[in-house]
């Protein structure tokens, strides 16, 4: 799948599927997820990792929450983009993780 087709179906995620008073036009891929950009909340995180997962149909692995995967448009793109890569039943050891969004919620709250 073509990377500004990626972007744009993220931005659509964002700015219509989750809560945040966003247009599409208003996110630029380079903005932060965090603080000083979108600041978006565990909640608003886990989410838009659920929606990731179930319109992409890949799996985000629990390095990649831990990682700078999340810090904007961009990186989440790239990150899409090699899930989109990888063999369609992913790694062995991380088929029976519970769902990314339940492991940045519950990576929040520790």
């Amino acid at each position: 799948m073509e990377l500004q087709h990626i972007g744009e179906r993220l931005k659509r995620i964002l700015a219509e599927d989750l809560d945040l008073n966003l247009s599409v036009a208003d996110i630029d891929d380079a903005v932060s997820f965090m603080d000083d950009g979108l600041a978006l909340d565990s909640i608003n995180l886990a989410e838009f990792i659920d929606r990731i997962e179930s319109v992409f149909a890949i799996r985000i692995r629990d390095e990649d929450l831990g990682s700078h995967a999340f810090s904007s448009l961009a990186t989440v793109v790239a990150l899409v983009a090699a899930r989109l890569d990888e063999p369609a039943d992913g790694p062995a050891d991380d088929s029976a993780d519970a769902p990314a969004a339940e492991r940045a919620t519950e990576a929040e709250a520790s």
